[in-house]
């Protein structure tokens, strides 16, 4: 008995979307506000998903939580579902493969970041293709039966060399008071800096500060106005790091420049002179992030300078300043 053309045609359609159906994979972006998007990967994951016959159907997250994250992928309309990130530096995966199975984790530890995001996303697939995702449909006399897979994480053995931090490169400025003790009135300092981090917990930084608002000390001959400007170079330990906040601490040195500017009362003279000292400084910086690329921050620099700054009458030392120096300053990061 033959079947009519137009049942015909419906079956060989029906069989096509049920292949398509049957290949179709949601590529889950995490949000940025909440989660480190791992943009190279997700895009090296598409390109091989595709390259492998999935049909790729991208879809942005709404979730604030890893829990909400991983929720997201099973509640996927497709068959299956994956999605990449950065935690702490990592290449992470998941995969979920709809009601066959338990959602995966595929780690990937490299110090580049390009070859990081081609592994993890050769790692997916390799996942995805290695749970029967096959291209053919069974066979309708013999329907395949799902079987319960265990949940497992299949951890990428990770080479010895740490990855690179995701703010690789920072950018900061910021404002604050200088405060030494004999000052009679601190002076407000205006700080650059730009920051580069090779590792992951090691970070150098080149910092310029000078004085907006001179500070001005007190003698029995008269008042001296000071200014100042220093630059410092710092190695810094990430002490804290994660998407949300960064701890920082490490020590520099660097030259630091001074001019006194007197103004005397009689029977005194007043003379203007200038010098220039070493500052050794501590750094300690906490920023929180308000995106991935933009942070608040408050820094300390507390150090001393060695000389001292001294300031004298009649070849008498009556002042002495920088022992110890500190600057506070809170500011904005811009990561690059």
């Amino acid at each position: 008995m033959r079947l009519p053309a137009r049942l015909c045609c419906s079956l060989c359609l029906w069989s096509v979307l049920a292949a398509a159906e049957e290949r179709a994979i949601t590529l889950l972006s995490p949000d940025a506000r909440h989660f480190t998007p791992f943009p190279e990967a997700e895009e090296r994951l598409g390109a091989e998903l595709s390259a492998a016959g999935f049909s790729v159907q991208h879809q942005r997250s709404r979730a604030r939580s890893e829990r909400e994250l991983l929720a997201e992928l099973q509640a996927a309309p497709t068959f299956g579902s994956v999605t990449v990130l950065l935690r702490d530096g990592l290449g992470v995966g998941y995969v979920w493969l709809g009601a066959r199975a338990e959602p995966q984790r595929v780690l990937r530890d490299e110090a580049d970041a390009h070859m990081a995001a081609d592994l993890l996303a050769l790692s997916v697939v390799e996942l995805l293709n290695s749970q029967g995702l096959a291209i053919e449909l069974p066979p309708e006399q013999a329907p395949a039966v799902a079987q319960p897979t265990r949940v497992r994480e299949r951890p990428i053995a990770a080479p010895a060399t740490a990855p690179p931090s995701p703010r690789r490169w920072q950018l900061s400025a910021d404002v604050g008071p200088a405060i030494s003790p004999g000052m009679s009135r601190m002076g407000g300092a205006l700080g650059a800096a730009a920051q580069f981090s090779p590792l992951r917990a090691l970070k150098l930084e080149l910092a310029l500060r000078w004085m907006l608002l001179d500070a001005t000390t007190d003698t029995p001959a008269g008042t001296a106005e000071i200014a100042a400007w220093d630059v410092r170079a710092y190695a810094l330990w990430a002490a804290v790091h994660n998407p949300r906040f960064e701890w920082d601490l490490g020590a520099g040195a660097g030259p630091f420049f001074a001019r006194a500017d007197a103004l005397a009362r009689a029977p005194f003279e007043a003379t203007t002179d200038s010098t220039t000292t070493l500052v050794l400084s501590a750094r300690s910086r906490l920023a929180w992030w308000l995106a991935p690329e933009l942070g608040l921050f408050v820094v300390a620099e507390p150090g001393i300078l060695v000389p001292a700054l001294e300031i004298s009458v009649d070849a008498r030392g009556l002042v002495v300043l920088g022992r110890p120096w500190l600057n506070v300053g809170l500011g904005v990061v811009l990561a690059i």
